[in-house]
């Protein structure tokens, strides 16, 4: 996995010197790769329990996916890498709450936090909330559904929705808390980075400053000197 992973964003990560962005294209690939992972698992499941309308956005979601890795390789662009992968998740759960006819779960609510806490990581907090928008669209009709607790009916049968799942809540949290620990350890990672240059910008500066004040003593020495064989010339002369 590692040898694989390097192959595919080795060549972006040594382009870069920033510690954030070195953590956001890594992030990109594994957030993608565990989703990647967890999709088709998940997959099997479906077409076992012939969910068939999940299995189509679940197909559509991983072709979506194993595009990201690509894009991160050949066109090293983290922000094309982003967008797609907002526009992918934003499709599957648009057509994942209309086949579930925008039942709310624990699980669904933690998957969302994660994937925006993901992108705001990515894109920032402006850049990132704009291409939220549509996401948290989704999520605002789930909330107001079960808030005003209405069932919205698309006629979907019953037998194609997912049946409860309490467990599955453990996932989520747990990439939530996974991100958290990225974030913060970037941030770690950020500030020992900018106390290591500045402990380099001093050492440069002290360097300077004693390599001024040599030059400045040798200048007076040389100046000392000059004004020393003057004299002794002048003294000379007047002795003769």
């Amino acid at each position: 996995m590692k040898k694989l992973k390097n192959w595919f964003i080795g060549d972006y990560l040594a382009k870069t010197d920033d510690v954030f962005e070195k953590a956001r294209i890594e992030l990109t690939y594994d957030y993608t790769l565990f989703f990647l992972i967890l999709g088709l698992a998940f997959y099997g499941n479906l077409i076992a329990a012939g969910l068939w309308y999940h299995v189509y956005v679940i197909t559509f979601a991983c072709s979506s996916l194993m595009t990201i890795p690509f894009i991160l390789k050949y066109k090293q662009n983290l922000r094309l890498a982003g967008n797609w992968y907002i526009i992918q998740q934003t499709i599957t759960s648009f057509g994942s709450v209309y086949i579930e006819e925008a039942k709310p779960e624990m699980s669904g609510s933690l998957w969302t936090m994660s994937f925006i806490i993901f992108i705001l990581f990515i894109f920032g907090p402006k850049k990132g909330a704009l291409r939220l928008i549509p996401f948290i669209s989704i999520f605002v009709l789930v909330l107001t559904c079960y808030t005003m607790g209405k069932k919205l009916d698309f006629g979907i049968p019953e037998s194609q929705q997912l049946p409860a799942q309490p467990y599955v809540i453990i996932v989520p949290f747990a990439l939530c808390l996974y991100l958290i620990i990225v974030f913060l350890k970037t941030n770690n990672v950020a500030e020992k980075q900018i106390q290591k240059q500045k402990e380099l910008v001093e050492i440069k500066n002290s360097e300077i400053t004693d390599s001024i004040k040599y030059a400045k003593r040798l200048q007076q020495a040389i100046m000392s000197s000059e004004k020393n064989i003057e004299q002794t010339i002048s003294r000379l002369k007047k002795d003769k």
